[in-house]
């Protein structure tokens, strides 16, 4: 039993077993996005976990570009209530936002500025391992300058896989940024992978299936190719950044 959109679930990217129908089950009805700890950029700083503790940004990763998936995380109280997901990998395109409802406005929750916010908010998630000890991340974007960083190491992965399929990148972690058009905002910093190497795919795949994650093999080497997403689905301000797990 293979998942390759997770439809709307309450809480909780989805791996898929072909082997254990209990695995089966448990991705079936309460899949999981945030593997291992979430790893978030936060105003210049990488933080992991739920007590947000700072990552060392000479610290290397390898990230499951394989893995990745995109699509809606539906919000209620600054808690992630539900998701609409696809794997990249499966070439399938996230649900248009008109399909989801909550489309009226006057019913939706305000931001800590007090603007109407709204309960779909377009995400990527990508899991990731640490290179040392192989301590699981999952590093999450829903603004401009995490889509940013995941569209410029999706561009290198794709141009290495062509040569060199069956590999994922190596990266450390740093900051960009830019000036905001409001000037009251300054100058904001944006997350930034920068690839250190190449790894075995097999490395990560197994690193996972020792922490207990199943994951899909076999499918690597095939030419990526970009769901396309919403306009409105970028234009969430870098200012936040954050992700209020």
């Amino acid at each position: 039993m293979t998942q390759e959109i997770v439809k709307k679930t309450s809480t909780a990217i989805a791996i898929a077993d072909d082997s254990d129908p209990f695995q089966a089950f448990a991705d079936a009805v309460a899949p999981q996005h945030i593997l291992g700890k979430l790893l978030k950029f936060s105003k210049g700083d990488w933080l992991a976990g739920e007590s947000s503790e700072p990552v060392d940004h000479n610290a290397s990763f390898v990230v499951g570009m394989h893995a990745m998936t995109t699509g809606w995380v539906r919000w209620r109280e600054f808690k992630p209530v539900e998701h609409a997901m696809v794997s990249i990998g499966s070439r399938l395109l996230p649900p248009r936002r008109d399909d989801l409802g909550d489309n009226d406005s006057s019913t939706w929750e305000t931001d800590d500025r007090g603007d109407k916010r709204d309960p779909w908010q377009f995400t990527s998630y990508v899991p990731m391992i640490a290179d040392n000890d192989g301590e699981v991340f999952t590093f999450a974007a829903s603004s401009k300058g995490g889509f940013g960083a995941l569209g410029k190491l999706s561009r290198t992965y794709a141009a290495r896989r062509r040569s060199a399929p069956g590999q994922l990148p190596v990266v450390t972690l740093g900051s960009g940024g830019y000036a905001h058009s409001h000037r009251e905002y300054g100058y904001v910093k944006t997350p930034l992978f920068l690839v250190t190497g190449w790894t075995a795919a097999s490395r990560f795949n197994e690193t996972m299936a020792l922490a207990g994650y199943d994951f899909p093999h076999g499918n690597e080497s095939a030419p990526p190719e970009t769901p396309t997403a919403p306009t409105a689905a970028v234009k969430r301000d870098d200012m936040d950044d954050d992700i209020p797990f």
